[in-house]
């Protein structure tokens, strides 16, 4: 059952690690959505890993499943045509779970705040995500192979902590490769997530990159581009993999 009452007879797994953004993204437009959102802590529960790959081919830390439908990752569902989406909310409000739906551990031993086991937990309400400052997204991260390196950060000096954090994954050609013949910029599919955070625009993209760039070829070759003008953006592919997995 949700907040306005409706029973449900299915369910939506999300299987996530805390504090990944894209993971939050996801449990925040499923909630506006009405269903029941059973998020299973993949940290806690490396076992479920090879099942997982098993089940859809990816080694990720974002695995969504309206039952036992598989839709994919953040990025999957947010895409999703609205009539499709529309026919996995109502198969999650009609139809009961079916035996081969994923697993979840511990099932059936919820405490009285929706946990199980301290596995997952049951959302019924929606996520207000905040305004961040861009240099979050360089230190709260899924570890992903795609994402910034994990680093712990002390609260001292915290802003120069993430500029480095910053420079260290723009310098890095997985993150961010200036095609001077080409004239174009490929960078890290982060900077389209969350291009508003950034500026929004191609233009305010390109110079927040630029402007927390280090000392570099690569930033003298960004700005002998920029001076020119006329720039494509264009984005690398991700890797959804986890850093522990080969």
């Amino acid at each position: 059952m949700v907040e306005d009452g409706t029973v449900m007879r299915g369910r939506v797994m999300v299987y996530s690690v805390p504090g990944c953004p894209h993971c939050i993204q996801a449990k925040a437009t499923l909630s506006t959505l009405g269903v029941p959102v059973c998020d299973v802590d993949v940290n806690k529960h490396r076992e479920l890993t090879a099942r997982l790959k098993e089940l859809t081919g990816h080694s990720v830390v974002q695995q969504i499943f309206f039952n036992n439908l598989y839709v994919g990752n953040n990025e999957d569902l947010q895409n999703l045509d609205p009539e499709r989406l529309e026919r996995l909310v109502l198969s999650v409000r009609e139809e009961p779970v079916p035996l081969d739906a994923p697993p979840v551990p511990g099932e059936n031993s919820f405490d009285s705040d929706g946990e199980v086991d301290g596995v997952y937990t049951v959302q019924k309400f929606g996520v207000a995500l905040p305004d961040v400052e861009p240099l979050i997204h360089f230190a709260l991260n899924c570890g992903a192979k795609g994402c910034p390196p994990i680093k712990t950060y002390t609260p001292q000096d915290i802003d120069s902590q993430l500029r480095a954090a910053a420079e260290a994954f723009l310098e890095n050609d997985d993150s961010c490769v200036i095609d001077s013949v080409g004239r174009e910029v490929k960078l890290s599919q982060i900077f389209k997530w969350y291009k508003a955070d950034f500026g929004g625009t191609d233009e305010k993209l390109l110079n927040w990159v630029f402007d927390h760039m280090g000392a570099s070829q690569k930033k003298r070759t960004l700005q002998a581009l920029l001076s020119e003008g006329k720039v494509k953006v264009s984005y690398l592919p991700y890797n959804w993999s986890i850093n522990s997995t080969d």
